[in-house]
Parts: structure tokens; C-alpha cells; sequence
């Protein structure tokens, strides 16, 4: 099914570059395959330059057969079947990822995504907050929308949101203001100073493995 898609899509490809008869699907920087009932993600290792995949709108259950698309910057899955999180491992240029409207319980396998800026992941089965401090490790998120989900339903989600992802700026669709957010810091300081006490071994551990590695060179 994705063979066909990416087929007609190259005939598209074919058309806007002036009916060119073969088209280098490694300089193809942008693939849009929503609504074309695609089951299965595969077939995609020749496209090493695409920089945007649109695959929403589909009947797609697990992601996977992303490992070679190392330029992604943005991707959406949303309006699929998806249940987990997984398989993104290789796309850590990635900037925007939709996962939107899936069957997604809980945030994992995501710690290659460290340029993720945008997030968004409404309407799926996320309850707990213990999700919300998953994307503490996501150091650039700039957006997180989370609407439709029940943990959003909660009194504390905000605030907690707001406290542990400092860098935030948009959380479902609402500009996080200093009022906001220095309530956040007050209301949670004392569970945000014992979240540094306990990264903070491993970042000295860290910080004296690269010194290390300096006096060496």
C-alpha cells in the first residue's frame, strides 16, 4: 500500500519537475501520503534527504522503517492506530513530531529526539503526569499540546507542566505568561530541587568524564 502511495506520489514528484522521466528519490525533501490507507510504514530507505513526512490520515498501528530518514525535521502521524511510541530513534534532527488522534497510553522512546521543539499529541489515552516529567529530557520544547487527553482534565496539570518544563513557551495552544509560571516555581520548588539533587551525580559524573577527555587531548 505504501509502495503505491509513494508511486503516485513520484508521479506528482514527475509532473512539477517538468515530466522528468526518472526522479532521485534521495533529493526528495518533502513526502505527503496522507489519506491513502496506509497500513504499514516501509520502503522508505531510498528517501535520505526528506526533511517533512506527512503520513496522517492513515491506518498505520506501529511505527517503524524510519531509521534511514536521518534529515527528518518534521513528521505527523496523526489520525492513525498507533499504540506506542517507538522507532524514532535515527530521526535526531527532528523538530515537530504529530502524534496526534492515535491510541498512545504513555510517552517512551523518545530520548534520541533531543531537538524535538514541537509536540503534539492530543487526543490519545495519556492519564498520568509522570508523562509530563518524561519530556524533561526534551531540553528545546517549545510546544506541547495535549488537549483531549485526561490528564489534562486534572487541577495540577498546568502548573505542573509550566514547573518542570521550563523552557516552554505554547501548552495546548496558550502562551505560557510570568505570571504563570513563577506560580508554577513557587508551588512545586521543593519537588524541582530534589529533581536536580538526583540528576545531579550524573551530570558531575558528566561533567568530569569530558574534562577528563580534555586534558587528554
Amino acid at each position: 500500500m505504501l509502495m503505491e502511495a509513494t508511486r503516485d506520489e513520484a508521479a506528482d514528484i514527475k509532473t512539477l519537475c517538468g515530466g522528468k522521466q526518472t526522479v532521485d528519490m534521495s533529493e526528495i525533501s518533502q513526502l505527503h501520503l496522507n489519506l491513502k490507507n496506509i497500513l504499514k510504514i516501509d520502503l522508505l530507505y531510498d528517501f535520505t534527504s526528506l526533511v517533512k513526512l506527512n503520513l496522517f490520515h492513515n491506518l498505520i498501528e506501529k511505527i517503524e522503517g524510519l531509521d534511514s530518514l536521518h534529515n527528518l525535521t518534521w513528521l505527523n502521524l496523526s489520525y492513525n492506530k498507533i499504540t506506542k511510541i517507538e522507532g524514532l530513534d535515527g530521526l535526531t534532527k527532528l523538530e515537530v513530531l504529530n502524534l496526534s488522534n492515535n491510541n498512545i497510553s504513555r510517552f517512551e522512546n523518545m530520548d534520541a529526539l533531543r531537538n524535538l521543539s514541537h509536540f503534539l499529541v492530543a487526543n490519545n489515552l495519556i492519564k498520568d503526569l509522570d508523562n509530563v516529567l518524561y519530556l524533561t529530557r526534551m531540553k528545546k520544547l517549545y510546544e506541547l499540546y495535549m488537549v483531549g487527553n485526561s490528564v489534562t482534565d486534572g487541577e495540577e496539570y498546568t502548573l505542573f507542566s509550566v514547573a518542570f518544563l521550563p523552557k516552554l513557551r505554547y501548552l495546548d495552544d496558550t502562551l505560557i505568561n510570568t505570571e504563570i509560571r513563577e506560580e508554577a516555581s513557587i508551588k512545586y520548588q521543593q519537588q524541582l530541587h530534589e529533581l536536580a539533587k538526583r540528576k545531579n551525580p550524573k551530570q558531575q559524573r558528566t561533567e568530569a568524564e569530558n574534562a577528563f577527555v580534555e586534558d587528554i587531548d
